[in-house]
């Protein structure tokens, strides 16, 4: 079963219930929420990623395009 197909039956589902439990359906749809975002981590921006800018200061690295060219030149 897919994704949407799933989704189509939560729907058809929730529609069958009276109108009077959409205020605890949304409450109970909020907490699965709330608990979902709690346990997942956050994912930091691509910046924030401890690996990037390591080797900034490598002075044999200030032209990368150069420096990659080199280590390819025996291969080619």
């Amino acid at each position: 079963m897919s994704d949407l197909d799933l989704i189509a039956q939560i729907d058809e589902k929730i529609q069958q219930l009276p109108v009077e439990l959409l205020p605890e359906i949304d409450d109970y749809v909020n907490s699965l929420l709330q608990e979902y975002q709690n346990t997942v981590p956050s994912v930091k921006k691509r910046s924030e990623q401890p690996l990037i800018g390591i080797w900034k200061d490598r002075e044999d690295m200030q032209d990368v395009e150069s420096y990659v060219r080199q280590l390819r030149k025996p291969r080619y």
